[in-house]
């Protein structure tokens, strides 16, 4: 599985790390994302989300939010449900002219969050729509966004 990860939020953050606290939350989230996308790492997952979020208390870690794009709604779900934590509230559609529409309704704000979307087929599409719900995440002050991709179809 491919993880790749951002930094989002509107404070002008240019990826560097600023504290110890913020790395270890980095690192939180790219060991949880490569987690994620294993079968067999539920309970691995599943501890380490724990684990995290009793250090959130400790060292001023932001809550969790996991997102479904349209790709694979329930995969999304069962990686929610594995984790114990809510899918979040992510509504994609489309314009009347075909575009693509992405709107996110809870806050975000100072938040990691997770978006599971593969590029299956219709790659095109899909992974627009993931670009189009990074961007959506940024404005909304997110403060880290990992896309959980467990299909990349340009791999090639």
């Amino acid at each position: 599985p491919a993880a790749a990860a951002a930094d989002g939020g509107a404070d002008g953050d240019d990826g560097e790390v600023d504290d110890e606290d913020a790395l270890m939350a980095k690192g939180r989230a790219r060991k949880l994302a490569a987690r994620i996308g294993t079968r067999s790492g539920g309970e691995e997952a599943y501890e380490a989300h724990r684990r995290a979020n009793a250090q959130a208390t400790h060292h001023g870690s932001t809550p969790l939010v996991i997102l479904a794009g349209s790709a694979n709604h329930k995969l999304a779900a069962q990686i929610a449900a594995e984790l114990d934590e809510p899918l979040g509230d992510l509504a994609v559609g489309h314009f009347a002219d075909g575009e693509v529409s992405v709107k996110l309704n809870e806050s975000v704000r100072g938040k990691d969050v997770y978006v599971v979307q593969p590029t299956s087929p219709a790659v095109n599409e899909h992974l627009l729509e993931l670009l189009l719900v990074i961007s959506t995440l940024r404005r909304a002050s997110a403060k880290r966004i990992t896309a959980v991709i467990p299909y990349y179809g340009y791999k090639r």
